[in-house]
């Protein structure tokens, strides 16, 4: 879970350290990383500003394929939450 105030320049640091490719998405927001390879070499930064209050998935966007070691067997519960919270809220 990330929480972040509305209005925040936010700067995620996605590095994939699985033996699989992956792809990260925050669904709502139209940010995603590209594939991300296997290994250390795999990361990439989403730079973004937090302009909608509320909660956002993030998620592997690429579909489970043994076949081309995308993605992992458990890929549904590959999920994670940004809170972005108004910060007029009180």
């Amino acid at each position: 879970m990330l929480v972040v105030r509305r209005g925040d320049t936010v700067r995620l640091r996605v590095t994939n350290a699985s033996h699989f490719r992956h792809g990260i998405e925050i669904v709502g927001y139209g940010v995603r990383t590209g594939e991300l390879s296997a290994g250390p070499r795999g990361s990439e930064t989403l730079t973004f500003t937090a302009n909608k209050p509320g909660i956002f998935e993030y998620r592997c966007y690429l579909p489970h394929d043994p076949a081309t070691a995308t993605c992992a067997p458990d890929h549904d519960r590959m999920v994670g939450h940004l809170i972005v919270i108004d910060s007029g809220a009180r």
